[in-house]
Parts: C-alpha cells; structure tokens; sequence
C-alpha cells in the first residue's frame, strides 16, 4: 500500500473519536502511523492497533494504561473484527496537494524556486514563453528551405544537369553527334539520361 493511502493518525483525532457515543470500548485500528500530539495534554485510555507507533505515541498510551498493538496480534486477539473502531487520518493534509489543481480562483500556492526539481522548472519555463518570441532553433515554426540537389528519405535522384545537357543527350542518342565533327561528350549524355529518369519518376 502507498503513502498515499495509509495517512498518519495523530492521537487527538484518536481521542475525539473516542469520547463519541459507544465507541469508549472500542479497538481502535488505524493502518498507518499513530502520531503523538503536544496539544493533547491528557491521553485517555487507549486501545489502539497500528502498522506503526511513534516512540512517543506508544509510550502515551500505555502510560495511560491503554494498549498498542500491531495488526497481527489485533487478529489473534479479534479474529471477527468485533467491536473495533477502524479509522483513518487526513488524506489530502500533505504538502503536495496544496500544489495540484491549478486554475481560477482555485487559492493554490506556487512551489519556490528552491522547491522545484530541473525538469519542472523547464516545464514552467517553457509554459511562460512568450509565443511571439523568435522560434527556437528546432521549432516547427521556423521554415527550413531544402536543398534540391540532396538525396532524400527515399533515394531518388535529384534533378541532374540542364536542358542543354538534355539536347546533347537527345542528339547523341539519334545521330551519334551534336550537329558537329567533335564527337559528343560521355559525361553530359550520362547526366542527360538520368535528368530524363529523374524527371519521369517524379512526374509519375
């Protein structure tokens, strides 16, 4: 069982509860922690049954002739749970819950600075940004221009060579020649070619 859900129980809740109607002779059972409390200066007699007594708690309560037990005895001695009294402490009493549920009107406390850990503080920092700043560097809201002659995800080709390239490609692959005696260069044939490749995929 969590923290959470085993509050301590300090004795003069214990005692209140107690002093109402029939439950004078009754087992108290708390599972949790009995805590003493300064403010309670007579302890009645007590029998109470806990995970866990206060050095200062248990020594109350015998000293007022009461008994504190654990749990394993409080079932020895009731193995039915007859005439027990089972109570727990204040649930929502920690510091944190002070913090939760922020909005209007809600009367919450902000933590210190000294109260909170690193990724908190980033969260709040990040949460007061002013949304008309300048965009950070690896923010959506930047435009990034793309470099046509890079190879994408997919590995297409980029768009090689020039509509030059593209006619001596043409006439090479006709005539053998450019329309001159000098013979046709391999490399813009080459790059002709794979601009035509290029240009086919990506239209279809």
């Amino acid at each position: 069982m969590s923290r959470t859900n085993r509050p301590p129980l300090s004795l003069s809740r214990i005692a209140a509860n107690i002093s109402k109607g029939s439950n004078a002779k009754k087992t108290v059972v708390v599972v949790g922690t009995v805590t003493d409390d300064n403010r309670l200066h007579q302890v009645p007699k007590l029998n109470v049954a806990a995970l866990r007594f206060t050095a200062t708690a248990r020594a109350r309560i015998v000293a007022a002739g009461g008994q504190a037990l654990t749990l394993d005895q409080l079932a020895l001695e009731k193995p039915t749970g007859a005439n027990t009294l089972l109570l727990r402490g204040p649930k929502n009493a920690r510091e944190a819950v002070k913090h939760f549920g922020f909005g209007p009107h809600k009367h919450k406390v902000l933590l210190s600075a000294w109260q909170l850990t690193g990724r908190e503080e980033t969260m709040l920092t990040t949460a007061r940004r002013n949304p008309t700043s300048s965009p950070r560097v690896a923010s959506s809201r930047r435009p990034v221009v793309a470099d046509a002659r890079v190879v994408s995800r997919s590995k297409r080709l980029s768009r090689i060579g020039t509509f030059k390239d593209l006619v001596l490609a043409v006439m090479g692959l006709l005539c053998g020649c450019d329309g001159s005696s000098a013979p046709v260069p391999r490399e813009p044939i080459m790059h002709g070619l794979a601009w035509i490749g290029t240009y086919h995929r990506k239209e279809n």
